[in-house]
């Protein structure tokens, strides 16, 4: 078998975030057209025809965020989405949390945030971070049914920040844990597995893993579920960027519509919603 960082599998990688480039760009193009298409529908009675639009851009959305989770297990664990920053986790967290509530008005399901201060400074790269929260939500919201409860907390310490995503949702089987974070994992069943193309999570593992940081899933099958991140407090000087390779692009589309594509129905993507 060939080394993770030998020449075949640095190809690999490189082909793989080549394809998901090309991706990208063609369902941008895609997207923008049915925008247009969109718009121009705003006025017409014909619903078929609407809704028809709204499944050809929900799946433009669902292929982008395939596309960009594709680049970034693709990259190797040292490099970064981009440029760190200083930037407000907790008002990240909040606006993230009252954004899904106000796309998913339809779930049954309550999402709470829950923190221990007003604002928390984070030294970090805000993308990936905003990725890594979304894609618990995504997982959560999927698996969390009719009057359930998904709760996001956050915590400052002396030295690190603890993130939370609780649910009391399906839970995850004894048998499944020990692969959760396996980027070639795959369940055919997704009711037993918390995301089916094991991507998702692979995404989540790898920025935990960009901030040096640690992620941790307690389960139980049909009793929820509980994913605690912990990612130290760093000062500029202590942070190495590496060249970058997966950039987090979003093409003027809205990072929750992309990342929540698998839980959002079709009727959030019209021009109501979109950029």
């Amino acid at each position: 078998l060939c080394h993770p960082d030998s020449q075949p599998f640095a190809d690999a990688r490189n082909l793989l975030v080549s394809i998901s480039t090309n991706m990208t760009n063609s369902m941008a193009a895609l997207k923008a057209a049915t925008g247009m298409i969109l718009k121009n529908l705003e006025n017409s009675t014909d619903e078929k025809v609407k809704r028809y639009s709204e499944i050809i851009t929900h799946s433009c959305y669902k292929m982008h965020r395939i596309a960009g989770n594709i680049a970034a297990v693709s990259s190797t664990s040292s490099q970064f989405f981009s440029a760190p920053t200083y930037f407000d986790i907790a008002d990240m967290c909040r606006t993230l949390t009252d954004s899904t509530r106000h796309l998913l008005t339809s779930l049954k399901t309550s999402i709470e945030f829950v923190c221990s201060a007003d604002r928390i400074s984070f030294y970090g790269v805000y993308a990936a971070i905003e990725r890594m929260i979304l894609n618990l939500l995504s997982n959560s919201i999927k698996y969390t049914h009719d009057n359930g409860k998904i709760t996001i907390e956050l915590e400052e310490k002396e030295k690190y920040i603890t993130i939370k995503v609780i649910d009391n949702g399906d839970g995850i089987a004894a048998d499944k844990l020990c692969d959760i974070w396996n980027r070639y994992a795959y369940e055919s069943n997704p009711k037993d597995f918390r995301d089916a193309s094991g991507l998702g999570l692979s995404v989540v593992y790898q920025s935990v893993s960009l901030h040096e940081g640690t992620a941790v899933i307690e389960s139980k099958d049909g009793n929820g579920t509980t994913v605690t991140v912990k990612l130290p407090l760093r000062r500029p000087d202590e942070i190495v960027v590496r060249d970058e390779l997966s950039p987090y692009i979003n093409d003027g589309m809205q990072p929750l519509l992309i990342e929540l594509s698998d839980v959002l129905e079709f009727d959030r993507y019209n021009s109501n919603y979109m950029d």
